[in-house]
């Protein structure tokens, strides 16, 4: 009789045919509130694609007193090896309302972005940190420290092969108005924008474009020290050249 093919030796599943991938996701949340404080941490991390090793590393530390509201999302999307770090802490006095969204979406790419919002009364913090890089380091720091102070940051790093883009907005005024945009975009540039804020009343604004060719580096230096002054940098950058803007104000 011939035999059944009921004992014939499995066949070999394709669980092994492609590189493992290594995903490391961390969050950390720590919500302690006084009186009617309200936290929204997201995270969210999507990762897998061929075989890379992605760590992401959230970590979201709310202190409120009286009525903070603290929104923090953070969406990291790796290609290859992505590494992603974000680290909010947001530390409000009386109605201080903290927003932090970070998203990376990087292809190899090392992104760091730290928020510290320490606010005293009604302080408003909006942090925006949008990396979209190949290979691209991207460190973005924010540090709002203000007594009823508005502080919006927005840094949005589009790196080609190679960028590493830094990105350092240190906010420190009472009843001061800050705008920060850093637009980084290039093939294999080096980015950095450091803008100091400090004064009462004062309104700052700073706007670096960093539009690069082949291999430019861009050093933009804003620092504003003023009681009352409203100061306005806008620095333009394009083209495979090495441009150094300092502009010292107050």
């Amino acid at each position: 009789m011939v035999p059944s093919v009921a004992f014939a030796a499995p066949a070999p599943t394709g669980t092994h045919a492609t590189a493992p991938s290594d995903n490391n996701n961390n969050n950390n949340n720590n919500n302690n509130n006084r009186r009617g404080g309200n936290n929204n941490n997201n995270n969210n991390n999507n990762n897998n694609r061929r075989g890379g090793n992605n760590n992401n590393n959230n970590n979201n530390n709310n202190n409120n007193r009286r009525g903070g509201n603290n929104n923090n999302n953070n969406n990291n999307n790796g290609g290859r090896g992505g590494n992603n770090n974000n680290n909010n802490n947001n530390n409000g006095g009386r109605g201080a309302n903290n927003n932090n969204n970070n998203n990376n979406n990087g292809g190899g790419g090392n992104n760091n972005n730290n928020n510290n919002n320490n606010g005293g009364r009604g302080g408003n913090n909006n942090n925006n940190n949008n990396n979209n890089g190949g290979g691209a380091n991207n460190n973005n720091n924010n540090n709002n420290n203000g007594g009823g102070g508005n502080n919006n940051n927005n840094n949005n790093n589009n790196g080609g092969r190679g960028a590493n883009n830094n990105n350092n907005n240190n906010n420190n005024g009472g009843g001061a108005n800050n705008n920060n945009n850093n637009n980084n975009n290039g093939g294999g540039g080096n980015n950095n924008n450091n803008n100091n804020n400090g004064g009462r009343g004062a309104n700052n604004n700073n706007n670096n474009n960093n539009n690069n060719g082949g291999g430019a580096n861009n050093n933009n230096n804003n620092n504003n020290n003023g009681g009352g002054g409203n100061n306005n940098n806008n620095n333009n950058n394009g083209g495979g050249g090495n441009n150094n803007n300092n502009n010292n104000n107050g």
